[in-house]
């Protein structure tokens, strides 16, 4: 069953903010439904299962504008406050921006990239922060780092001022900053949510 609203918790009344969307389908029910898909490669993108346990080892990821670039500090202290508060989840960290020079083989950029880099140190699941400057929005994911499978969406927005990748760093990094502190609510009700839903994946 795919959730597109949590009903145990309360809908964020925020401007700019959409409640998360949780996915809890399986590949093998959504082959098995209706005729196989023609395209193998689509086959194979839609055959992944769910295996949310906790507590695990979590890795937080920066993308701008589908470029995997590291937190800033700034972005980082408020990503450690947030994961702070967690509890029973496992471990958190980041994922490395050198260590993904590392891995001769993986994606030159994008979540793909942040994937493989997140199985070389070893993580289950990342959250994925996916910046972009030219709508002024940020969303955050929950990925399987072994399958890919996406248990959770979120999206917002703080209607401020659009950029270019090629603006000042500084400019980027301050836009950044306020598009993760308009999201951590909305992480706050997808962790809970997660939370509820890994006896049922």
């Amino acid at each position: 069953m795919r959730l597109t609203s949590l009903t145990i918790l309360a809908t964020l009344a925020l401007a700019g903010c959409q409640t998360p969307d949780f996915q809890t389908t399986s590949g093998t029910e959504y082959l098995a439904t209706r005729a196989a898909p023609t395209d193998p490669q689509i086959a194979r993108a839609a055959a992944v299962e769910g295996d949310l346990r906790f507590p695990a080892r979590i890795g937080f990821v920066r993308l701008v504008n589908g470029r995997m670039e590291p937190l800033p500090p700034d972005e980082a202290a408020e990503i450690t406050r947030f994961s702070h508060g967690l509890h029973g989840f496992g471990e958190f960290a980041p994922i490395s921006q050198t260590v993904a020079t590392l891995i001769e083989d993986a994606p030159h950029q994008g979540i793909a990239r942040a994937r493989f880099t997140a199985a070389r140190q070893h993580m289950d699941y990342m959250v994925v922060l996916a910046h972009d400057l030219s709508s002024a929005t940020v969303e955050a994911l929950f990925v399987d780092v072994r399958s890919g499978y996406v248990y959770a969406t979120a999206q917002a927005s703080d209607g401020g001022q659009t950029l270019h990748y090629s603006d000042n760093s500084d400019r980027v990094n301050r836009r950044t900053l306020a598009l993760t502190r308009e999201i951590v609510p909305q992480m706050a009700e997808m962790f809970a949510g997660l939370g509820a839903l890994q006896t049922e994946i």
